[in-house]
């Protein structure tokens, strides 16, 4: 992880220098449920608030790199299929990822339709033992930015995140200590909503 947030950083400070502009945008949101099997068990991501914030900076008029943070608090309930036991516990799920957005041409400055796709990490707290996984995690989304003022706006988007092979082992049977007989892994689907205020800076 250290080394992601340094190579992020050298990252900021080059395409900062080259951006036309700079955009900042915290933001909530709501996923879904996302349900999970495997060879030993099965279980549930419940859905829930998250929030986050993303920065972006707009190397040309139709595209934009963007650095995007999200977390959100929820449950996960499970069945262990070796103890034939529920396993409920509380899960932070967290994603850091450097993602493309391509703007669509359209006749009208203060619509900006986009579409995009990022690659990073997301990271998961198994709240009742302090387990924690780190994956590695893409998206896709799909949204609109909708300029109020020069500097101000609002973006609203749809998003699917995914956490590749994270579900099984020890992070999901580590509370009934079982983990060591799960051998196969699923990958983690959410899918949701947000929305958010932009504020923008003028580099150029």
């Amino acid at each position: 992880m250290k080394n992601t947030l340094t190579f992020l950083l050298a990252f900021i400070l080059t395409i900062s220098a080259q951006a036309q502009n700079i955009s900042l945008t915290p933001f909530a949101g709501y996923v879904f449920d996302d349900h999970v099997d495997y060879s030993n068990g099965s279980g549930t991501v419940r859905g829930g608030l998250v929030w986050g914030a993303d920065l972006e900076f707009m190397v040309n008029e139709l595209a934009g790199i963007e650095l995007f943070y999200q977390h959100q608090d929820t449950e996960f309930d499970g069945f262990n299929g070796i103890a034939n036991l529920p396993e409920d516990f509380d899960l932070g799920a967290n994603y850091l990822m450097l993602s493309g957005n391509g703007y669509f041409p359209v006749n009208n400055d203060k619509i900006r339709p986009y579409a995009g796709f990022g690659a990073g990490v997301g990271w998961f707290n198994n709240k009742s033992n302090d387990n924690n996984l780190t994956k590695f995690a893409w998206n896709i989304r799909l949204g609109t930015k909708i300029q109020a003022a020069p500097n101000i706006g609002v973006k609203i988007q749809t998003q699917l995140l995914s956490a590749v092979q994270a579900a099984g082992g020890t992070f999901y049977f580590g509370t009934g200590g079982a983990g060591t007989g799960v051998s196969s892994y699923s990958s983690i689907y959410q899918f949701g909503f947000t929305g958010g205020l932009v504020y923008t800076f003028g580099t150029k």
